[in-house]
């Protein structure tokens, strides 16, 4: 951590590893990661957390594992089917599967049953992440890794995933009284009906699947539920600098009614990794 950074957010110093402005590490090298880490995946179970339309799961058939299961708890069986007819091959075994990774157990995968958790844009959303996190720890072999990127963040800017236009909007779910935060949400669905995104804004916010936590409590929760952190980055969002920097009064104000510090407000997502020792 760079001591510009370490003098902004003094909160945050022996937390996180890696602090940076943009994300510093892509999905692709996750992969890469856990294939070197393991030794190869040839007979290896990967487990995507959050699949969505399969696009995540078959990400990893360029690394070869044995095994590699989708999990959403929206039934996006249309699209994992042409991603099975697509991308089926004689060395990647794929299932796709409709659970509920708070709601039900873990039955399907079995106790120490993954070699490799992996999942992008979704512990932001899980609001049971203690629950998730054991049962994940139970699904992994030992020596297994989880590897997770996740954000928006709920206090971070756009942390209810509504993504106005306008970078002024960015912290009305914090701003705004329910009366206004309802209007704006009518305001922001009519503009979603024309830039729909699948399981964002709106459809999270009517169904509350989100985990309200602050960027700490995602490493204290896997903590406690047994992991290694192997590595932890966070990211510091350029446009939160900009939008307290035009209206600096609100920094104190939202600190203060909502309990927080600054990194809290200023963070946008984050990377782990994890080992099931």
């Amino acid at each position: 951590m760079s001591p510009l950074l370490k003098s902004r957010y003094p909160e945050a110093c022996g937390s996180f590893q890696v602090f940076a402005k943009e994300w510093s590490v892509s999905l692709q090298r996750q992969r890469s990661f856990c294939s070197r880490t393991l030794g190869g995946l040839g007979d290896k179970t990967v487990l995507v957390l959050g699949c969505g339309f399969g696009d995540d799961a078959v990400a990893w058939f360029p690394h070869r594992p044995g095994r590699v299961i989708g999990v959403d708890i929206v039934n996006y069986q249309r699209c994992w089917d042409e991603a099975i007819a697509k991308f089926s091959n004689g060395c990647t075994s794929i299932t796709f599967l409709q659970r509920d990774l708070v709601g039900e157990d873990w039955s399907f995968i079995g106790q120490e049953g993954v070699d490799v958790i992996f999942s992008y844009a979704v512990l932001e959303h899980i609001s049971d992440l203690s629950q998730m996190a054991r049962r994940a720890f139970d699904a992994l072999k030992p020596g297994g890794l989880f590897v997770a990127t996740y954000g928006p963040l709920w206090y971070g800017p756009n942390g209810d995933h509504t993504f106005p236009l306008a970078e002024d909007d960015y912290y009305n779910h914090l701003m705004l009284d329910d009366t206004e935060y309802d209007r704006y949400i009518d305001r922001t669905m009519s503009e979603w009906k024309h830039h729909e995104h699948g399981c964002e804004g709106p459809f999270l916010l009517e169904r509350g699947y989100f985990s309200f936590l602050r960027p700490e409590e995602y490493l204290r929760i896997f903590v406690e539920a047994g992991y290694e952190i192997c590595n932890s980055h966070l990211n510091i969002s350029t446009a939160a600098e900009r939008y307290f920097d035009k209206h600096p009064e609100r920094l104190p104000y939202l600190k203060e009614r909502y309990g927080l510090n600054t990194l809290d407000l200023y963070a946008n997502g984050s990377v782990i990794i994890l080992r099931k020792s």
